[in-house]
């Protein structure tokens, strides 16, 4: 059988929600590769191998021809396409990137289904009856240094949060890494000075059941923080941290904070270990009696909404 024509292959990738094209960091527009997008299909159990193949899927409604839920991807504020296999239900549950919830009308459009714009930039979740897929929201583009301060001149600083210091109390309790707190102590001393901007390593949420994984540029969700950089003293005071380090036998890892480099599997095992000891304590004497601390805890988890419980629930399993 003919292997299947380049220009197919191409609309079949883009059917299955797969970016065909990408632009370097010096604007050049590039094609993904045919060979790339092969292996990426097969993935996916779309067969491609030949032309029949690829003019069977190009024909055939593709939301059920993989196991994991496919992806529509679509600018904040414009169209956003669905498979046809949505028309039959006419209405879709969406669950947007904020966490609200929305029942949107499904319509036929000249490029197939659409479910109507989203305003909100991130991920989305659409349903209807056995049918689910996930929305991409993507802004028209990052927010550049003009769009805050226009024509006026400014300066600033970068840092890596995990390289920052800082002694006294906060520091025995650090366990050889940086923190919110140092960042907050930074970005004082930063704007005493006059500074206007602060630039900083990616801090988004990791996977906390593995210490090993520590790296900020492979996070487990862009949508919240790394809590292993959370400065417990700020929330809790240093009574309560101290009394929490002690249940949780960390003393013997105030050495951390001497090292010249960062152990992260340390660090991160003694941050975790502190937070869960601190946690227990606020369950127990806070969620308990419905302390002040309780209500802003409550507060959170509202503001959070589904999204915060997901995450959660995936770090806890």
């Amino acid at each position: 059988m003919s292997a299947p024509a380049p220009g197919d292959l191409v609309k079949l990738a883009e059917r299955a929600g797969i970016v065909t094209q990408w632009r370097s960091n010096d604007g050049q527009l590039h094609d993904v590769g045919a060979e790339t997008l092969t292996a990426i299909l097969h993935a996916m159990n779309i067969a491609c191998a030949n032309e029949r193949d690829v003019q069977h899927h190009l024909h055939t409604d593709l939301t059920h021809a993989h196991d994991h839920s496919p992806l529509t991807i679509a600018w904040v504020g414009e169209e956003v396409t669905v498979p046809q296999a949505f028309l039959a239900h006419g209405k879709v549950r969406l669950q947007l990137p904020d966490g609200r919830i929305e029942t949107r009308i499904v319509t036929r459009t000249a490029r197939g289904a659409s479910i109507g714009t989203i305003n909100v930039c991130g991920y989305a979740r659409i349903e209807a009856g056995r049918l689910c897929i996930s929305a991409a929201i993507a802004p028209r583009s990052c927010c550049a240094i003009h769009d805050a301060v226009g024509d006026d001149l400014v300066w600033g600083s970068s840092a890596q949060v995990y390289a920052l210091r800082h002694g006294g109390e906060a520091g025995a309790y650090a366990y050889g890494s940086g923190d919110f707190r140092a960042v907050a102590d930074l970005t004082g001393a930063l704007a005493r000075e006059g500074a206007d901007a602060l630039m900083l390593s990616p801090s988004h949420a990791l996977f906390a059941a593995d210490s090993q994984h520590f790296s900020p540029y492979s996070p487990s969700n862009r949508c919240f923080l790394n809590i292993a950089l959370a400065q417990p003293l700020d929330v809790f005071g240093i009574e309560r941290v101290k009394a929490a380090a002690r249940r949780a036998m960390l003393d013997e890892d105030v050495t951390l904070e001497q090292r010249d480099l960062i152990g992260w599997p340390q660090t991160m095992r003694a941050r975790l270990a502190m937070l869960r000891a601190l946690f227990e304590n606020f369950a127990t004497h806070d969620l308990q009696t419905g302390s002040s601390l309780a209500q802003r805890f409550k507060t959170f988890r509202q503001r959070g909404g589904a999204w915060l419980e997901a995450h959660a629930l995936f770090e806890a399993l």
